[in-house]
């Protein structure tokens, strides 16, 4: 992969404190979430990457309320 692909996938990938602010919701909240298998998300090594396009994508297909179900967020 080339460095510029590089840095670009690097910078659309958001840690679990971006992903809070960019949600507005609890860290705890994205854990349960991630935890459950509701929202899109990576494992680097220990650490939780979310990729903003398919975050948007969630979003766009309703999201869901940390139960599976639909509409977590509208």
């Amino acid at each position: 992969m080339e460095l510029k692909n590089l840095k670009k996938k690097k910078e659309c990938l958001m840690t679990v404190d971006k992903l809070a602010v960019f949600l507005s919701i609890p860290k705890s909240t994205i854990y349960n979430l991630t935890m459950k298998e509701a929202i899109p998300h990576y494992h680097v090594g220990k650490l939780l990457r979310f990729d903003r396009q398919a975050i948007k994508l969630w979003l766009a297909e309703g999201g869901c309320d940390g139960a599976g179900h639909e509409r977590f967020i509208k």
